[in-house]
C-alpha cells in the first residue's frame, strides 16, 4: 500500500505547512509588489499634497495626511509580504 502523506499532492500540502506544489505563491508576489507600488505612489502624492497645502491652502488638503498614512501602511504590508516569500 502506498503512503499518500508524502505524495506531494496539493490537498496534502494545504494543511502541512509546505509550499503549494501548484505554484500558488505567485499571487502573493504580485500582491506584494502591488501593495508596494500603490503605497509608494500614495505616500508620494500625500507628501506633495501636504507641501502644496502648506504653501497655498486648498479645500480638502487634510486628505493628503490621510493619503500618507494609508500609503505608509501599504508600504509596510507590501514589505512584509516580500519578506515572507523568501529568496
Amino acid at each position: 500500500m502506498q503512503d499518500d502523506t508524502a505524495g506531494g499532492r496539493a490537498d496534502d500540502a494545504a494543511g502541512s505547512g509546505q509550499p503549494d506544489p501548484t505554484g500558488g505563491g505567485q499571487a502573493d508576489t504580485v500582491g506584494g509588489r502591488t501593495a508596494l507600488a500603490v503605497g509608494a505612489g500614495l505616500t508620494l502624492l500625500g507628501v506633495v499634497g501636504y507641501v502644496v497645502g502648506v504653501a497655498t491652502p486648498y479645500p480638502g488638503r487634510a486628505f493628503s495626511v490621510t493619503g500618507v498614512m494609508i500609503g505608509v501602511a501599504l508600504l509596510a504590508i507590501g514589505n512584509a509580504q516580500r519578506a515572507t516569500e523568501g529568496p
